[in-house]
């Protein structure tokens, strides 16, 4: 149903017949879709980052070290974004969102839980319209250019810091300057040196702040199209966690160990560590989506921002472990202990290897004896370097984002440990935003050559006819066309007969050797930026009946749906239909 307009004794009178179900139906039935007061967006909220990397050997396994609820989780009451239209620094902000779980509108919400969430966006035509300098187009493939920029887990995580509403930039720039100011004690997040017996009673106070920004690219038309129903789909915006992982884990074999589970790690505590962070990266204003970090943005008091006391480089914290109902009890299985820690230098104290700080302090439990008591070795591990190991290295910095693994391999009294080491990226959570029924094809099919200028032609009507061969080949009919969004889903253009025989057009495809072959179907990737070719060629030289195939490309979504990409542009039709003529 539609809503229909009236004019009566010239005045004009709006009488709304009924709920607006589809703009597409309209357009798809040659009409124009009617202007809404707003644009739709949706986010879906991927946070989830498993450890899958084991050791390099079947006999030593990892054990999974992920703590879900921490390392992923969001807190949906602390949770900010920010929408730019525009390119570069300046970009114009159009959305400001601090406090979307108290929202009373219905199409502007938060649900889901760790893991994933989805947050749908509502956009105000009017400030839109005002940012951009004039009034969206329906049908027009103008690209509008926005910055999205998400912040997560920052009020709770620092009462003294981290108000979403002090962000007051009306730039990209702007805000990102304001927010680099930020700093958090880890004491807001973190327990430190209590008696810790797993993850979830050490880390109980907050989840871990987080920073994401990506760039968009969208047209007018399908900004003005968009409905509750029909929100737009964007791309994915890889969610930055502000601190380092730290494990230690024992893998001390099975074979070593005494009917009581001895020699075993009783504790972790990790000494000398930086006390705070900062929530952004260095050099945050350039940050790319995706990009791992490689400079550390270590807190300094000086500088300004959060004022703690005493901020010092010798805090200790201890490591915890993570509930163990996925795994063996602790008293006879291999115990994997995390911690999180700020972005900060690894150095020695005064040349001194010994001092090398930060540390890794191990106590390890190697027997029990009859009277009850149990021996003790404590194993001091500098990230520089480990007794006469001259390859133990971490390297220079602690960075945000990152995992550093120890793990205890073999331990004998009065000797070193057997201890290795390794440093791996801590994979981004990831934003995705969500769709309902919008692939967004920024450049409409372009036909470059092969079509026959005098067979019938009629794009408005989405035809085109294909040459007839030429000296005993075919002529290649080639075209262009551009897919936005998604970002790095993947496109699939087949031909389906509609008349004259089966496979009378194929896809010309140009191998890596040099040669070609015929295929029934080709594929590419959306990466936002290139334009895609595709060549097609009729298979029967001296066709007696006209053949007809329409031209159809779908696009295979994240969560292995499909959606199809109307590459028409803004004509009633989706789809292209190639005609070869009979001779």
């Amino acid at each position: 149903m539609r809503l229909l307009r009236y004019i009566k004794s010239g005045l004009a009178a709006l009488f709304a017949m009924a709920m607006l179900l589809s703009c597409s139906s309209i357009m798809e039935d040659g009409g124009i879709c009617p202007e809404s007061d707003s644009v739709m967006m949706s986010f879906k909220m991927i946070t989830s980052a498993p450890m899958t990397g084991t050791r390099a050997d079947d006999f030593h396994k990892e054990v999974d070290s992920e703590y879900r609820e921490f390392e992923d989780g969001i807190n949906v009451n602390d949770f900010a974004f920010f929408i730019f239209v525009g390119e570069g620094d300046d970009a114009k902000l159009v959305v400001k969102n601090t406090n979307i779980a108290s929202s009373t509108d219905p199409t502007t919400m938060i649900t889901g839980s760790p893991g994933a969430y989805t947050v749908t966006v509502k956009m105000d035509r009017e400030t839109l319209d005002t940012k951009l300098g004039h009034a969206i187009k329906p049908g027009s493939n103008d690209k509008v250019n926005f910055r999205f920029v998400v912040f997560a887990n920052c009020k709770s995580s620092n009462p003294a810091g981290g108000d979403y509403n002090a962000l007051t930039g009306e730039t990209y720039k702007e805000v990102i300057q304001q927010a680099s100011k930020w700093g958090f004690a880890m004491t807001n997040i973190y327990t430190g040196n209590d008696a810790v017996t797993d993850i979830s009673s050490a880390y109980g106070k907050g989840n871990i702040p987080m920073f994401g920004t990506n760039n968009f690219t969208t047209t007018e038309g399908a900004l003005y199209a968009s409905r509750p129903d029909e929100r737009i789909y964007l791309g994915e915006i890889d969610m930055l966690r502000a601190v380092a992982k730290i494990r230690v884990i024992d893998n001390i074999p099975q074979a070593d160990k005494d009917v009581y589970g001895y020699p075993k790690i009783e504790m972790v505590e990790f000494i000398g560590t930086q006390d705070c962070l900062r929530q952004l990266p260095a050099d945050a204003v350039n940050y790319v989506n995706g990009k791992q970090v490689h400079t550390p943005n270590i807190y300094n008091p000086k500088e300004g921002g959060l004022v703690i006391e005493d901020a010092i480089a010798t805090a200790e914290f201890k490591l915890g472990t993570i509930p163990n109902d996925w795994s063996m009890t602790p008293s006879v299985g291999n115990v994997t202990r995390i911690g999180y820690v700020p972005e900060q230098v690894i150095d020695n104290v005064n040349g001194n290897i010994k001092l090398g700080y930060p540390m890794f302090r191990i106590t390890v439990a190697t027997k029990g004896n009859a009277d009850g008591a149990t021996d003790w070795e404590t194993y001091d591990v500098p990230m520089t370097k480990y007794e006469n190991q001259p390859d133990f290295k971490f390297g220079d910095n602690i960075l945000r984002n990152h995992i550093y693994t120890l793990s205890v391999n073999q331990v004998n009294v009065g000797v070193p440990a057997d201890i290795t080491i390794s440093v791996r990226e801590w994979n981004e959570s990831t934003l995705n935003l969500d769709y309902t029924k919008n692939v967004n094809v920024s450049d409409p099919l372009r036909w470059l050559s092969g079509f026959d200028e005098n067979g019938g032609n009629d794009t408005d009507k989405g035809t085109v006819v294909i040459q007839p061969w030429h000296a005993g080949e075919p002529v290649e009919l080639v075209g262009t066309f551009g897919i936005s969004t998604p970002m790095n889903a993947v496109w699939t253009a087949e031909l389906i007969v509609t008349e004259g025989n089966q496979g009378a057009f194929m896809f010309e495809v140009e191998n890596p050797d040099g040669t070609k072959s015929r295929e029934v179907s080709v594929s590419g990737t959306i990466d936002g930026k290139t334009l895609s070719e595709i060549r097609i060629v009729s298979t029967n030289p001296t066709p007696k009946v006209s053949s007809r195939a329409k031209l159809v490309v779908t696009v295979r979504l994240a969560d292995g749906t499909y959606m199809e990409a109307p590459l028409c542009g803004d004509h009633d039709y989706k789809n292209y239909t190639i005609i070869q003529n009979s001779l």
